[in-house]
């Protein structure tokens, strides 16, 4: 007999309201952080084939390409910039589940990944049209993937 509360469903659960936190900071946000201009003018260099205007030397690419292509989606800049962060502040929240199971327990990742979900400044910047979200999951799935190589001894994950 399977059990009503089992690890995966609370999972869902604990990431479904992650998720509906940071769509509602990221509907309700209606002033533009002074850099989010910067990555809309890379993203729109991305969307258009500009890929050497996309460049700059103080900001990371990756953030503006995914807005790039986010855009195809969503026409508006700052929204499809929103979405990317929204998405990848959600999934944050499953690689601190797993990277809690791993090094502790079960119970332990879930309380982790419930406290990733409502932590104040990840659902503010997963809202935003900033790097902050996916720095966050960048950083979440470099330590997940780093001791699961080490745990595992496998020089493809360590790779």
């Amino acid at each position: 007999m399977e059990r009503i509360f089992s690890p995966y469903r609370i999972l869902l659960l604990i990431v479904f309201f992650a998720f509906m936190g940071r769509f509602f900071v990221a509907v309700n946000t209606e002033v533009i952080a002074v850099d989010s201009v910067e990555y809309v003018r890379l993203a729109k260099a991305f969307a258009s084939g500009d890929y050497m205007g996309a460049l700059d030397v103080k900001r990371p690419p990756l953030y503006p390409a995914l807005m790039g292509l986010a855009s195809f989606i969503i026409p508006d800049f700052p929204l499809a910039g929103r979405l990317v962060s929204l998405v990848f502040g959600a999934l944050t929240v499953v690689l601190v589940y797993f990277l809690g199971r791993r090094v502790f327990d079960e119970k332990t990742g879930l309380v982790a990944a419930a406290f990733a979900a409502m932590h104040p400044y990840m659902l503010r910047y997963s809202g935003d049209v900033l790097t902050e979200a996916l720095y966050y999951f960048l950083v979440a799935i470099v330590a997940f993937l780093g001791l699961k190589a080490v745990i595992e001894k496998s020089p493809l994950i360590m790779f």
